[in-house]
């Protein structure tokens, strides 16, 4: 059936039973319940037009779009990767965020623990002077223990902090261990 997209008003060829469709034109995902419906069957070799220009009266500008298949996405696919998203990637990052950036202090007594308080700390991947071995030993290990993260494993390489470098590499050892790997 051929909708029409509330954003930009471009027709959109859209697969009965679908809850959502995103257009091809402007990109916009919207629930097909509320969209306006221009033809109940896709008419017989009918085809996008290639470029779209929205007119005055829908809330994208009046600017001319492309028709771009690749912004359609099936929804099984959506969520499909939002899954695989929610339950490992971003645990593994924020676990490899945390553990990179892991400083103990003095021991807190604002608690009823005699435990250490734990401060979240990014070292700067731009500091000055030579890099120690210990720094690239850390970004080596980093790529081990989370090789899905090497962009910010490359940026601890150019650090020049030894004091926090040892911090990321014992961080980074323990959790290579933990999921069965070895950074040595």
């Amino acid at each position: 059936m051929l909708l029409e997209c509330n954003h930009c008003g471009a027709p959109l060829d859209i697969q009965a039973g679908a809850t959502f469709a995103r257009c091809t034109y402007c990109g916009r995902t919207q629930r097909v319940k509320a969209m306006r419906t221009q033809a109940v069957q896709t008419p017989q070799g009918w085809n996008p037009p290639p470029r779209w220009t929205p007119p005055p009266n829908f809330r994208a500008p009046t600017l001319p779009l492309t028709h771009d298949p690749s912004k359609t996405v099936n929804k099984i696919v959506m969520v499909v990767a939002v899954v695989i998203v929610a339950t490992t990637v971003l645990p593994i990052g924020c676990f490899a965020f945390l553990m990179l950036g892991v400083t103990t202090s003095s021991p807190s007594h604002t608690s009823s623990s005699d435990d250490d308080d734990v401060t979240v700390t990014l070292p700067s991947p731009k500091a000055a002077g030579p890099i120690p071995k210990i720094c690239k030993q850390a970004a080596a290990c980093c790529r081990v223990a989370t090789p899905q993260n090497t962009r910010h494993c490359d940026n601890m390489g150019k650090l020049s902090m030894k004091d926090e470098c040892q911090q990321i590499f014992d961080a980074m050892k323990r959790a290579a261990e933990a999921s069965g790997k070895r950074c040595d």
